[in-house]
């Protein structure tokens, strides 16, 4: 199971990313606004202030499922402007797909440093801390997401990590609350096989 959630959603293709430019702007569905690829990269000013260009072109790279040249982009958007936590968001997600998790999880401290108030980041590392194994670090992020905002794929992000430490009845009960919460969830099928593993396991 590959998954990202960004901003309290989950990233495609198992479901629809969402950065916080918008809180909702669609990463596998995104429209670029401003002609990606119309200009050639030796006409770009390369200015703070047009972060935004290399952002969109990463999203346009991430969409063709071309993440490497998606974190280059995004890569540059950040050396534009340090403080784009967008930027960060997104990059932190493309390295999960490339399953590059320490990346990942440095991208993640970046938006969490940028953003201290995002469940949504907190609950992302804890789903990478899961993905290496480290259950106790992931589950004090995931406590920290809860605390933030109680959703959905806060708590199937700790049923991960309890799952990882061994706690099976703890990952069963979280996730089961996350159907409680989000039964529509585009993870939501996922999370069943989860418990069917878990049960299993008992």
């Amino acid at each position: 199971m590959k998954r990202v959630v960004w901003m309290g959603l989950a990233l495609a293709p198992l479901a629809g990313v969402a950065g916080a430019r918008a809180q909702g702007i669609d990463l596998a569905g995104a429209k670029p606004t401003d002609g990606i690829g119309a200009a050639a990269p030796s006409r770009i000013r390369l200015t703070p202030h047009e972060a935004g260009y290399y952002y969109n072109r990463g999203n346009r790279f991430f969409r063709r499922k071309q993440f490497d040249r998606a974190i280059a982009a995004y890569g540059r958007a950040i050396r534009q402007d340090p403080r784009d936590v967008d930027a960060f968001i997104a990059r932190a997600a493309a390295y999960y797909y490339v399953e590059d998790y320490a990346s990942a999880l440095q991208d993640w401290g970046a938006v969490i440093r940028l953003a201290p108030k995002s469940a949504a980041a907190y609950g992302n590392r804890a789903w990478t801390y899961c993905r290496l194994g480290q259950a106790d670090k992931g589950l004090s992020d995931a406590a920290q997401a809860l605390q933030l905002k109680p959703y959905g794929d806060g708590f199937a992000a700790r049923a991960c990590n309890y799952g990882v430490s061994g706690n099976v009845p703890a990952a069963i009960r979280d996730y089961e609350k996350a159907l409680s919460l989000s039964p529509d969830h585009d993870e939501a099928s996922d999370w069943r096989r989860a418990i069917d593993r878990l049960r299993r396991r008992k």
